[in-house]
């Protein structure tokens, strides 16, 4: 039952930055993987910077036995360590985060597995855009 709340808990937090959202496309990998950030979902929470992006996969990924082509993250920017975690996320059976959700996870910000940003990668990219310093 608890599994379920969480569940309903991220679409209930989600569902109003969602009837805003403003996806700006940061980039793409050599997969044909697309980045996108909604900036209008930035929000500092101590330390740490928190921001929704998306991808959008170029064929269809599969994950605990179900289907998805397109992702939700709640990521989490450490800029002063210039790392970046996930603290929550949504796949979606279609593009764009369209569709069903038919997986999803997220933990606390305590739990967050961080990952430095690697140089010249849509990570990095995104980090510096989260963080300010974008060129």
């Amino acid at each position: 039952m608890a599994k379920y709340a969480g569940i309903l808990l991220i679409a209930a937090v989600l569902a109003p930055a969602q009837a805003r959202a403003e996806w700006q496309f940061i980039g793409s990998d050599d997969n044909g993987l697309r980045f996108f950030m909604d900036l209008s979902t930035k929000r500092q929470q101590g330390k740490y910077t928190l921001v929704w992006d998306r991808e959008d996969y170029p064929k269809a990924q599969v994950a605990n036995g179900k289907s998805f082509n397109s992702a939700k993250t709640l990521t989490v920017y450490d800029c002063a360590e210039y790392r970046y975690g996930t603290k929550s996320y949504l796949h979606y059976s279609g593009k764009s985060g369209t569709g069903d959700v038919v997986h999803s996870a997220s933990r606390e910000l305590s739990e967050v597995d961080f990952e430095d940003a690697a140089p010249e990668t849509t990570g990095e990219a995104m980090l510096k855009i989260a963080c300010g310093k974008a060129k």
